[in-house]
């Protein structure tokens, strides 16, 4: 990978964190994880060279990173302190990165004009 994408999602995570170390709601979590994974895509297009599965592999691959942030740093409500057991985090965590990949091929099929090379 090109050390421009890891700097542009490693700036990416950062801007995600800093909106739900505020505290954990449903929108800012959903509103966080869209914008990480649409600003994810627009980054892989613009720095890496490698084909469309690649992209998407490196993108999930940092949307891992964004979900291991969330368990481990944002303040949770208490509720939901089930999310930070081992095995359940994995579990989510895995459905997770299922969601996004479908949230990026459709981002991908919606905006085909903006995500060709």
């Amino acid at each position: 990978m090109v050390t421009t994408f890891t700097d542009k999602l490693s700036e990416l995570l950062a801007d995600a964190q800093a909106k739900l170390r505020q505290g954990f709601t449903w929108d800012t979590f959903s509103e966080a994880f869209l914008t990480f994974i649409h600003s994810a895509m627009i980054a892989a297009k613009e720095e890496l060279l490698n084909p469309g599965p690649e992209k998407k592999a490196a993108v999930l691959e940092w949307v891992g990173a964004f979900w291991d942030f969330v368990v481990a740093k944002v303040p949770l409500p208490t509720w939901l302190f089930w999310m930070k057991l081992p095995y359940v985090s994995t579990a989510i965590r895995s459905i997770i990165l299922t969601i996004a990949a479908g949230l990026i091929e459709g981002l991908y099929t919606q905006n085909l004009e903006q995500f060709r090379a």
